[in-house]
């Protein structure tokens, strides 16, 4: 939650802004919106209420502009309050970002399967809430979070995903 809003003042206009505050107050509790701390816990949904005002006021209703500010989060939390993530190797940090799961979500899990020396499927299940929007910052943060590590020239896609119905949301993983 706090990357996402961050992505908004730090990259936004200040009248931007202003709408962003405005709009998104009207789907979010206000005191949640307080005290955006990286160490707070926040409902799926009210990310997911940040993220579609995100998509609506910014990215003219396409969900895409999610991946920049997953690839935002990235880089500013393994950068930052979260260096102490990042390891020597990308597969290193892949398999462990597993265990670290349970820090951030309370809901599904996430399992790593190395598929080559430069591939790995991430493969998210069991979760009981999931929206496409999640998705999108996904693929950014992977995207990011593997270059931070770095690799050359990664590639993200997500190759299947409860929101169409299947039984994961399965994000391949593969650089240069």
């Amino acid at each position: 939650m706090s990357a996402h809003i961050r992505w908004v003042l730090d990259k936004r206009s200040p009248v931007e802004i202003a709408k962003f505050w405005k709009t998104v107050s009207l789907d979010i509790d206000p005191t949640a919106l307080t005290m955006i701390l990286p160490i707070n816990w926040y409902d799926l949904s009210e990310l997911m209420a940040v993220d579609r005002t995100i998509v609506n006021l910014f990215g003219s209703g396409r969900p895409h502009i999610l991946r920049e500010v997953g690839a935002y989060s990235a880089q500013t939390n393994l950068k930052g309050v979260y260096k102490a993530f990042t390891r020597s190797s990308v597969h290193e940090f892949l398999a462990s970002t597993t265990k670290l799961h349970r820090s951030f979500q309370d809901f599904g899990t996430v399992d790593y399967e190395q598929t080559g020396p430069t591939s790995v499927k991430m493969i998210h299940s069991g979760y009981q809430c999931f929206s496409p929007l999640f998705c999108e910052s996904s693929l950014g943060f992977y995207s990011a979070a593997v270059a931070l590590h770095g690799v050359v020239a990664p590639t993200v896609l997500e190759t299947s995903c409860q929101c169409r119905g299947e039984k994961t949301c399965t994000f391949v993983i593969r650089w240069r």
